[in-house]
């Protein structure tokens, strides 16, 4: 009787084990690389409730951003936590601007967290291919203030 127990167990367990992992990956939210990742919510900040406000966050942390030019682990510490803020200026402008402007800060918002991510885990080169895409997205944004 243990045996056949042992045996139907060893037989279901895989197919357990599959469905479980299957499921848990299918629940996770996406982000623009398909990993489902989730960033950690190290502060918790005020949200952002005008334009001026929004853009004062979004060139001051853009100006920050562009003096990052190592990528060494402080670095990536501080960008970390310059998207902070930065994601709550772009969200700001993702729900209250129209048009191009409203366009483009939908896509900076998608890199935004990806640079949020990759700082926060300490990868230096998709770092610098997330800059280089948000500060493109930056300079498009600032045409349409």
């Amino acid at each position: 009787m243990i045996m056949i127990i042992k045996n139907k167990l060893l037989f279901f367990l895989p197919m357990l084990v599959t469905s479980l992992l299957l499921t848990s990956c299918n629940n996770k939210e996406s982000r623009a690389d398909n990993s489902g990742e989730k960033p950690i919510q190290h502060l918790q900040l005020e949200e952002i409730t005008s334009l001026e406000e929004a853009k004062k966050v979004f060139l001051a942390d853009t100006k920050k951003l562009k003096s990052m030019t190592k990528l060494d682990s402080s670095e990536l510490n501080e960008i970390h936590f310059i998207t902070y803020s930065l994601e709550r200026a772009v969200a700001y402008f993702s729900e209250s601007l129209l048009d191009k402007a409203q366009s483009i800060s939908k896509e900076m918002a998608v890199v935004v967290e990806d640079l949020h991510l990759d700082s926060e885990n300490s990868r230096a080169e998709k770092t610098k291919l997330h800059l280089d895409a948000y500060f493109k997205l930056a300079t498009s944004l600032e045409k349409t203030f």
